[in-house]
Formats: structure tokens, sequence, C-alpha cells
């Protein structure tokens, strides 16, 4: 499935546009090698296709940079790591800290989840919390991806932060 980048979380513009500037590395490469940089990353090698979509989205919008990027399922190699860095500039030229992650490529299909809702869900220790998900199957089985059956297994794992 296609990579969806979503910096639409970004605040601190009043309301006002702000500049976006993505960037990829190799996410086996040290923090910052030669050549890579944020809003401008000139990265080589397998990900020059996905460093030249997001220079492109960076341009966009008048130069203001694109809030979502799509990257192609075909830009991103199996087996793959790759790191995604995003910076946000207001309106008066102040720049966000770079936020990046990692996004891993994996061999074989996974089931694709979505867990219906808002982004944050309040919830304290007594009172239960419900939530709707769907899952769909990869466009393969296991077995046409060469996966044994034991990397077909599914699970739902949870964590929780208490601030």
């Amino acid at each position: 499935d296609d990579l969806l980048l979503d910096g639409s979380g970004s605040t601190g513009s009043g309301g006002r546009r702000m500049r976006y500037a993505w960037a990829v590395q190799d996410a086996a490469a040290s923090s910052s090698p030669p050549g890579s940089s944020v809003g401008g990353s000139s990265v080589g090698g397998p990900l020059a296709n996905v460093s030249a979509l997001l220079t492109a989205a960076n341009a966009g919008q008048g130069g203001l940079g694109e809030r979502h990027v799509t990257v192609p399922s075909s830009l991103l190699s199996a087996g793959q790591r790759a790191r995604f860095t995003l910076a946000v500039e207001n309106f008066f030229g102040a720049t966000s800290a770079a936020a990046s992650f990692v996004v891993a490529k994996r061999r074989a299909p996974v089931p694709a989840v979505r867990v219906l809702g808002s982004g944050t869900v309040a919830a304290t220790r007594s009172a239960p919390l419900r939530l709707t998900a769907f899952a769909s199957l990869p466009r393969t089985d296991c077995a046409a991806a060469g996966a044994g059956a034991a990397a077909c297994t599914t699970g739902w794992g949870g964590c929780a932060t208490v601030p």
C-alpha cells in the first residue's frame, strides 16, 4: 500500500498557512548524511525517487509545501527502512524542531488496520475504552508472497501513556 505522510497535526500559526518541509534518508545511514537536509534532501540510491517526490511536494502550494504527501508503494523496496523528517515554519519565519520517524516496508504483505475516531482520545483508568477498527487482508495471500503461515498471524497490542 502507499504511504501517506500527514503533517496536518502541526499547529502554531494562528490559523494561517504554515510552510511544510519534508525530507527522507536511509534509516541505516547516520543522522545527518552528506547532502541530506530537511526541506530539500538530496538522497541518492534507492531513495532518490522518494527524495525527488518530497522536493516537489515542498515546492507545492506556492512554495509553502504540501501538508499531505502520498509516497507510492513502488518507490520503497521490500525490507527498506527510511527516515522521514518534517519541519514546519510559521508566518513569522520561526521553524519547529524537525520531527522524524522511521518507516520499514515489510517483505511480506500485512493487513491494513484503520481505527475509527479522532486522533486523540482521553480516558481514565477506571472507565472502559471501546475502539472500533476495520481490518482488510493484503492483496495477496501469504503463501503466494513466500511467507509461512506464522508470518500471517495477527494480534492486537496496546500501550498507554499517563501524563
